[in-house]
């Protein structure tokens, strides 16, 4: 499957593992992109013109928790639907958000 896809010389070695000092493994500033690069950048500390809330830092650890899990290779070993809404991140953040989300929504619709 890897040796098909278009992308696997910029980001993997000729045995086919990931290459974290591949060119595209980094960012602008040629730092590596690790998943935690990634989640500190986009969802923690998101850029301005995103338009995001900035994570605190419990919440962020919360959410990395929940997320792990559910990015496991093996299907058996990965975090199921019931493990993720059942999380600290989606009791504590996700689901509260949501709920305020479709209230804000219906206040919406019934003043049009």
């Amino acid at each position: 499957m890897v040796e098909k896809w278009d992308g696997r010389s910029k980001l993997c070695n000729k045995k086919g593992e990931l290459d974290l000092e591949a060119k595209g493994c980094k960012d602008g500033k040629g730092r590596r992109m690790t998943l935690d690069y990634q989640l500190k950048c986009g969802i923690r500390k998101p850029p301005v013109n995103m338009r995001l809330e900035f994570m605190a830092k419990e919440e962020y650890r919360a959410f990395k928790v929940m997320l792990l899990p559910m990015l496991r290779f093996r299907p058996e070993k990965r975090a199921t639907a019931e493990q993720v809404l059942q999380s600290e991140w989606m009791i504590g953040w996700g689901l509260p958000a949501l709920y305020e989300g479709q209230s804000s929504s219906n206040l919406i619709s019934k003043t049009d």
